[in-house]
């Protein structure tokens, strides 16, 4: 194992999985699926609150 550029992230390789404010348990979305059908029952941030992301990275 060692390092190597990337400079162009690969959409396939990663996935999204909200931690913050309601932890998302079931499943990871993809980068760039629409949020329309997963966020829309989820809190809007107010001023000073953000929403939070983990990431996942396929080898």
């Amino acid at each position: 194992c060692g390092k190597y550029p990337m400079p162009i992230i690969k959409k396939s390789q990663y996935r999204l999985q909200m931690t913050y404010p309601i932890p998302e348990v079931h499943s990871c979305k993809k980068i760039g699926e629409t949020e329309t059908t997963w966020q829309g029952t989820r809190e809007f941030p107010v001023k000073g609150e953000d929403f939070g992301y983990l990431i996942w990275r396929k080898r």
